[in-house]
């Protein structure tokens, strides 16, 4: 049996070294990007998948793209033997992407041993989402048993590890790490909670004995308690430590909807020198495929000179402006924001918004103004823009903001 185990890690650790020759060369950008549905069984984030009648195991991430383990340690942190793979077929496998930025490789579970780089005696510990945080030696000792284990990461491999913690220069236990106190099962969450963790909780996550690390009630003190583990937590089994879930990619470029929000701003007074008016909202609502929207073009209203405009910009429901403050109108009263790196973008059957802000001159002394959005070809998108135009605005009467607003520095 023994030299089975030896056998199959000896061809892990071949393909491993392959795969990373191959990569180097640069042949994984030749890799198509998306998975066939086809031919790939339902993958999530952290399963591990290994092709049919080949030795090497790999992880998957939550964005469906596959990380290799660069050494049998890393896989051991995660799993004991060998084993708990997906078998996928040579095509799903071909049809998978390597990731374009670090992490591509999956690394030392959290919490599972102290580690250091070859050229520098700098010791850290694991912690949750890809992070290392600097321990002294004395608190590794405290924390990890006066005969902890380092293991060392090659040079090679070390820009996966993407973020740096806390350090950890005292006996306290940090994220990832997992704990026992008299007879209670600890884990350290990423936002440094303490959760009770039942023993169908350990075995559900996977959690290995020889990584539980028994400590005083000192070690514990201050943190506060999170949600108890009693089954299986995506984002605790998740090799790749990508989120825990996976994120099937937004399919864009179906029908849209646009039509006025209920909750349009009102016409109402507004005053000259005043930033960031809301003047328009409309409603953007995807039928059964989502749409990306890139762009609009919108149509001033109203009685005021384009040059007392001094800004237009576009929102989103969450607050986030899309695109630059535009801070001219054309002749013909229009102003176009683009913003195609920051896409509004709208989930199949889902409804979005879109919300207009003018920024108004000092200079203006009254008027009305308002905005509309004229035809369907003023909204820049990937799919097809339906509904009943115009689409317009209330216009609001401005007045002499010298008299009704006080100065403010910010």
């Amino acid at each position: 049996m023994t030299d089975v185990i030896k056998f199959g890690k000896k061809f892990f650790t071949v393909g491993v070294v392959i795969t990373t020759i191959i990569w180097s060369l640069g042949v994984a950008l030749l890799v198509p990007a998306v998975a066939s549905a086809a031919t790939c069984p339902t993958l999530s984030a952290g399963d591990m998948i290994k092709v049919t009648g080949k030795p090497a195991i790999y992880a998957v991430n939550n964005d469906l793209k596959v990380l290799y383990f660069p050494s049998g340690d890393e896989f051991k942190s995660w799993r004991p033997t060998y084993g708990g793979y997906v078998s996928v077929t040579q095509a799903c496998f071909d049809s998978l992407s390597v990731p374009s930025a670090y992490p591509g490789a999956v690394n030392f579970h959290a919490g599972s041993y102290v580690v250091k780089r070859a050229s520098s005696d700098q010791l850290y510990v694991v912690e949750p989402n890809n992070t290392l945080a600097k321990i002294t030696v004395d608190a590794a000792k405290a924390l990890y048993g006066t005969s902890y284990k380092v293991m060392t990461v090659a040079d090679t491999f070390w820009p996966h590890y993407v973020n740096r913690g806390t350090d950890v220069t005292e006996a306290k236990a940090h994220p990832g790490m997992l704990v026992k106190v008299g007879s209670v099962t600890y884990v350290v969450s990423a936002d440094n909670k303490l959760q009770t963790v039942s023993d169908t909780g350990v075995t559900a996550n996977g959690f290995q004995t020889k990584f539980v690390r028994t400590l005083t009630d000192a070690a514990i003190a201050g943190l506060v308690a999170g949600d108890a583990v009693t089954a299986e937590v995506k984002a605790l089994t998740d090799k790749t430590q990508s989120g825990g879930v996976t994120t099937p990619p937004v399919v864009t470029g179906g029908a849209m909807t646009v039509s006025l929000a209920a909750d349009n701003p009102a016409a109402k007074n507004i005053a000259d020198g005043s930033a960031y008016n809301d003047l328009l909202k409309l409603n953007l609502t995807a039928g059964s495929q989502g749409v990306k929207v890139n762009g609009v073009t919108v149509t001033k209203t109203g009685l005021i000179a384009n040059t007392n405009i001094t800004g237009v910009s576009v929102w989103d429901k969450d607050g986030n402006r899309h695109g630059d403050v535009m801070s001219s109108l054309t002749s013909d009263n229009k102003v176009t924001i683009s913003f195609s790196k920051n896409p509004i973008l709208v989930a199949a059957g889902g409804t979005e918004t879109l919300l207009v802000r003018a920024n108004i001159s000092a200079a203006a002394g009254s008027g009305l103004v308002g905005f509309k959005l004229a035809v369907a070809g003023d909204l820049v998108t990937d799919g097809t823009v339906g509904g009943t135009f115009p689409v317009q605005g209330n216009e609001m009467n401005i007045i002499d903001g010298s008299s009704s607003l006080a100065s403010t520095t910010i």
